[in-house]
């Protein structure tokens, strides 16, 4: 998630965005999803409204870590108004993945992805003594095209997001620590006046929305 504080830094920081194409052709195979781990309490935090249910599932192998988002939305918000990718993205409905070392965030990795299949990666910071600006989103990264793959597909009901990330990236990135891994999964519910239900598998306690925080982060358990 992305206030739109952070987003006009964004802005004025970057003369490109880190939106590619993936192969979105790629047939991506859940070999092993007999071991899979699923997630379906989410919540709302900081608004009461009804939202439609969210489920999140995850497994890996020696290669590959995948992922399964399922969203049950009736009325899918995609904004194509803007010339800038990255600004269509985060007004868009989507899905967010972040993962990070350990609770000081030095740095941790954002991943969002919405409904129209497009991406807004970045690599971020949180300097406590900046009080000015304690998250820093350096929104010129990009993570490797050949290191995640994901299709965006609306359904009847809804939408999902099914994708995988190399497990060496988690490795080289120091994002696996004995055989854990600390994850935020996120979702981003727009309406048609434009307002936004942030959604999250875990409640990160804070007063205003905030997903750039430990409070987001759960431990996920990998297999070697």
């Amino acid at each position: 998630m992305i206030s739109k504080f952070h987003l006009l830094i964004f802005v004025l920081l970057c003369s490109s965005c880190s939106i590619f194409e993936m192969n979105r052709t790629e047939e991506i195979k859940f070999e092993q999803w007999k071991n899979i781990s699923t997630f379906k309490n989410f919540v709302s935090p900081w608004n009461d409204k009804p939202f439609g249910e969210t489920t999140f599932q995850y497994q890996n192998d020696a290669t590959w870590f995948y992922f399964l988002f399922k969203v049950i939305d009736n009325n899918i918000q995609l904004c194509d108004i803007s010339l800038n990718e990255a600004q269509n993205v985060l007004q868009s409905d989507r899905v967010e993945l972040f993962f990070a070392k350990d609770s000081l965030m030095q740095p941790y990795y954002t991943f969002e992805m919405d409904a129209a299949n497009r991406l807004f990666d970045a690599r971020c910071f949180i300097i406590p003594e900046n009080k000015m600006q304690p998250k820093q989103i350096n929104a010129n990264w990009q993570i490797d095209k050949n290191d995640l793959h994901f299709t965006a597909i609306q359904t009847k009901k809804g939408y999902q997001v099914e994708g995988k990330i190399a497990m060496s990236f988690l490795q080289n990135e120091q994002l696996i620590n004995n055989n854990q891994i600390w994850c935020g999964m996120q979702r981003a519910n727009f309406s048609a006046t434009n307002s936004t239900q942030w959604i999250c598998a875990k409640d990160p306690k804070t007063n205003t929305p905030d997903f750039h925080c430990w409070g987001v982060f759960v431990r996920l358990l990998v297999r070697n």
